[in-house]
């Protein structure tokens, strides 16, 4: 992943979705190329924990010292969003919506507002 990773940044792609796809559709090659065993790939949402994981200074040193470029990572912030009908409010049987937002890493609330609009993003079950 590190090796595809890096070959795909070195010719240009930027998005985490390009450089998954990079990293699929040449991964006969490299797997050949860094003689390792054939495993399956990670997902394009796991790409961005993947790096986040890595030992930056150490992988940008030893790709500046090959290559002679450095390679520029922002670690982004998960945020998860979600809505929650809060119970007991307002007349029987009416509902209020709240939206969430919420930080990943540290559990702690980003934002929050009053929902608008009917939740037609619900899959029910």
């Amino acid at each position: 992943m590190i090796v595809g990773f890096v070959s795909a940044t070195l010719i240009g792609r930027q998005k985490f979705s390009g450089v998954h796809r990079y990293i699929c559709n040449r991964a006969d090659g490299l797997y050949e190329i860094t003689e390792t065993q054939k495993v399956k790939l990670i997902s394009r949402a796991h790409l961005p924990r993947f790096l986040d994981g890595l030992d930056w200074p150490v992988l940008n040193e030893l790709i500046e010292r090959c290559f002679g470029v450095p390679i520029h990572y922002n670690q982004s912030k998960w945020i998860v969003i979600d809505g929650k009908a809060l119970r007991g409010t307002l007349d029987a049987g009416d509902k209020q919506n709240i939206v969430l937002a919420v930080d990943h890493h540290t559990r702690e609330i980003v934002a929050q507002a009053r929902q608008s609009g009917n939740k037609s993003s619900e899959i029910l079950q």
